[in-house]
């Protein structure tokens, strides 16, 4: 099973380079999930059991 893991290091409007901006937060997300990724807590990986 494959298991991509995304991180991010802020969601703010500050505009830094390690930043997303609230709406460009929304729309990565949105279009990920129209490609059929989906979300979900660690715990229910197993990971942490």
């Amino acid at each position: 099973m494959k298991l991509p893991i995304l991180t991010f290091h802020a969601i703010d409007d500050w505009q830094s380079v390690i930043s997303f901006s609230r709406s460009q937060f929304q729309r990565s997300l949105a279009r990920l999930h129209r490609k059929g990724f989906r979300t979900f807590d660690l715990l229910r990986t197993g990971a942490f059991r």
